[in-house]
């Protein structure tokens, strides 16, 4: 089983960085619908968006760990 340092090794930097930036993103536009502050559509695809970075991102790090022999 892999630590959080081992998984570390295997994030991809930028994409990191993004799916940080994406997470920060989404609670922000959660913010906003539950203020009113955002249509509920609007809102949908905000998260759309942040969505498709995170999964990119999670593909990413499952190619990384699958060339080296790990699978999850």
């Amino acid at each position: 089983m892999l630590n959080e340092s081992d998984w570390l090794l295997w994030l991809p930097d930028k994409n990191w960085e993004d799916a940080l930036e994406n997470h920060i993103k989404a609670n922000r536009y959660l913010d906003q619908f539950l203020k009113g502050e955002l249509a509920y559509s609007d809102y949908l695809d905000a998260l759309n968006d942040c969505f498709v970075n995170v999964e990119n991102y999670v593909d990413e790090v499952e190619d990384n760990l699958a060339d080296r022999g790990i699978y999850v």
